[in-house]
């Protein structure tokens, strides 16, 4: 038997054919278009999703020499989808990254208060979460929201399609900012709150169990007559830590994608006094904790490509090498404001301590910093016990300067991994999981192992001096208005 891993991204959807000995067979993806304007608001067509998603799954059952038992998801996390009484979509789908929901979230935090918020979700409210984005709506578009029939996210949007059943996951659900986290419920108070009740909102699962079958239709589409479960999955970042083997109390990984993400696998829930970091549940039916730095190599690539044109981070890494990593030249990656743990939606990014001497490699070496330093106080703010063992994925981690710099600035060793498919991998661990009934951290544990450790060098103390400066400058900038 073969299982199919599918990861509903921002910009595409991506499709991994999985054997029954964790070996990834092949990946397939397919592209579709993210509207944004300079209102900050980030949006895309669910139908997208479901149409690009259909020819990846074709094209992987195409691929697959056996039977394919199930298909499980990864996807992008607090994304609104809101359907009528027909299952019509009502408006485009407001994405984690849209920006339109500050009064929602002052609201929320400052008029109901972060100790209400935090009690009865585990969070307080962010501008990525979705509760603000449903509260957005019943404000602005009133005419919309009375035909709302069902709310769900992104990914379960796509196993509603596939399967006809209304569910969604523990660890997708967190990031509602409805959902109960500590006790695994929906929280009353809270939809009362955005005017839904529980007849709006799907039924929650693990992330590993089976909710329904492939529909016939798409059976048919796909040319094949036997059946596939659905396995519900999860959101990207818990279903990327069972894709990266981050599933032991103690595990941290850290994703280097367009944001920057510290993921911290966790027994038990731990709930964050000052809301500045997510308390969620996870894919392997745990708890973790989690930070988000929105620019990370989002902020290198407005440099590659917004501001240097043509030359790629790659090709300065020699040159960078070269520079005295004592150079007081900071940088603050707040390109589009940040989440974690400042939750400032206005702040903005700015390079402080530029001279004349200073190149094109100087800018970028401090963009690496900065993002590092970034990591580094997500990291401090979890107040982790015990030694905590890095990991670290996705496209940062294929620089050796950058990983180099992150292990300078935690001080710590960080471990690379033969794992690069994230997402898409773990959501075919959690279809394989769920079909032959296994443990999935098991799974995890055994498909991953570390190829290579990056050690803290001499430049660390320098670092450690280096990050307490780099902590002052956004207290001070945070009040001047532009």
């Amino acid at each position: 038997m073969n299982y199919i891993g599918i990861d509903l991204g921002t910009s595409s959807v991506k499709g991994l054919l999985m054997s029954s000995t964790l070996e990834v067979i092949c990946t397939y993806s397919q592209d579709y278009p993210n509207n944004v304007d300079n209102r900050g608001w980030s949006d895309q067509n669910p139908e997208d999703w479901y149409n690009k998603s259909l020819i990846v799954l074709k094209e992987l059952i195409n691929k697959s020499t056996d039977q394919v038992a199930a298909i499980s998801f990864s996807g992008q996390m607090h994304g609104m989808v809101t359907l009528d009484e027909q299952d019509n979509v009502i408006r485009p789908a407001i994405l984690w990254n849209d920006q339109r929901t500050v009064a929602e979230c002052d609201y929320l935090n400052n008029q109901l208060g972060t100790k209400f918020m935090i009690e009865n979700t585990g969070n307080i409210a962010l501008t990525g979460y979705t509760a603000p984005k449903v509260l957005w709506m019943k404000n602005n578009e009133p005419e919309l929201f009375s035909k709302v029939s069902k709310v769900m996210l992104p990914k379960d949007y796509l196993a509603y399609k596939l399967s006809g059943v209304f569910a969604t996951d523990y660890s997708d659900a967190s990031g509602t900012l409805y959902l109960d986290v500590k006790n695994k419920r929906w929280s009353t108070p809270m939809l009362e709150v955005l005017g839904l009740d529980e007849s709006n909102v799907p039924k929650l699962y693990n992330s590993f169990d089976k909710v329904g079958m492939l529909v016939t239709e798409i059976k048919q589409y796909l040319g094949i007559d036997y059946d596939i479960d659905i396995v519900i999955g999860g959101g990207d970042q818990a279903v990327g830590s069972v894709g990266t083997g981050t599933v032991q109390s103690g595990d941290v990984n850290i994703s280097l994608g367009t944001s920057g993400v510290v993921f911290a696998a966790t027994d038990d829930y731990k709930e964050d006094e000052r809301g500045t970091l997510h308390s969620f549940c996870d894919a392997t039916g745990k708890f973790h904790k989690m930070g988000v730095a929105l620019n990370s190599g989002g902020s290198m690539n407005w440099w590659t490509s917004n501001v240097l044109h043509s030359k790629e981070f790659d090709t300065m890494e020699a040159e960078m090498n070269q520079l005295d990593p004592n150079e007081k030249l900071y940088f603050l990656p707040y390109l589009i404001g940040e989440r974690s743990p400042i939750n400032d939606s206005d702040i903005r990014g700015s390079f402080l301590g530029l001279s004349l001497h200073h190149s094109d490699a100087h800018l970028t070496r401090a963009i690496v910093e900065g993002v590092s330093f970034s990591i580094r106080q997500i990291y401090d703010g979890m107040m982790l016990s015990g030694d905590p063992q890095f990991k670290i994925t996705g496209g940062g981690a294929n620089n050796k300067l950058w990983v180099q710099i992150i292990a300078d600035v935690l001080n710590k060793p960080i471990n690379l991994i033969n794992a690069s498919e994230g997402p898409a991998f773990g959501a075919a661990i959690l279809a394989c999981a769920s079909h032959t009934n296994t443990d999935v951290s098991n799974l995890a544990t055994n498909a991953v192992q570390i190829v290579d450790t990056v050690y803290p060098s001499v430049n660390s103390s320098l670092y450690q001096d280096k990050y307490e400066k780099w902590l002052q400058i956004y207290p001070v900038l945070k009040d001047i208005e532009l």
